[in-house]
């Protein structure tokens, strides 16, 4: 049970640690893309997907996984600490 809660830790998180909203956002969409598929796969006439909600999820989805990649690779400049001297 602890490499499980490891692994879908790593999953969320981002290479600092941190939580990242945006990979939480793409993994949802992504199970609840793969669950309506296959169920509407599975109960044929039960549900029809509307193919402009399911482009608009995967479009989401890719979206919130390549904002994520570009914030691994994106350089952001720390800002600088001012410093005062008491006199």
């Amino acid at each position: 049970m602890g490499k499980l809660y490891e692994f879908l830790k790593g999953l969320l998180t981002d290479e600092n640690g941190t939580w990242s909203s945006k990979r939480f956002i793409a993994i949802l969409i992504s199970l609840s893309l793969i669950v309506m598929l296959f169920w509407s796969s599975i109960c044929k006439g039960c549900i029809e997907p509307n193919e402009v909600i399911i482009d608009g999820l995967v479009v989401v989805c890719c979206v919130s996984l390549g904002v994520t990649s570009v914030d691994k690779f994106a350089l952001f400049k720390q800002p600088k600490e001012k410093t005062t001297e008491n006199e």
